[in-house]
């Protein structure tokens, strides 16, 4: 399976956060808003942007919020992990993870190799 890695202390993305990483050319965000439903979101001063720079609006009804398509403005890297015993060998070899579901419709889930202090 694909996933999207990062790494805590690189917020430059034309780094790679790992050795086993690698540059995917298509990603395509999920760009959520806290708004219901479309008609209510259409008050919000963000409404207009998010709705001229995004594509197949429509409402997410189980996470009671909108959501578009966008194009990624920036490099995502990947790594394939295909296996509980893969996904130990990973984090034995960087440490701390943090394993989250992703913004990114072609790669939905995404570990974050956590090398520094974030909050």
């Amino acid at each position: 399976m694909k996933v999207q890695v990062t790494r805590t202390s690189v917020w430059d993305d034309t780094k790679m956060p790992c050795e086993e990483a690698r540059l995917e050319e298509k990603a395509t965000y999920l760009d959520y808003r806290t708004a219901p439903t479309i008609e209510e979101a259409r008050k919000e001063s963000w409404f207009q942007d998010w709705w001229e720079n995004g594509t197949n609006h429509r409402e997410d009804k189980e996470k009671k919020m909108i959501v578009a398509e966008r194009p990624s403005i920036g490099k995502v890297w990947s790594v394939e992990i295909n296996s509980l015993e893969e996904l130990l060998a990973f984090y034995k070899k960087y440490g701390a993870l943090v394993i989250t579901e992703g913004d990114n419709l072609e790669i939905p889930m995404e570990i974050e190799i956590y090398d520094d202090y974030r909050e």
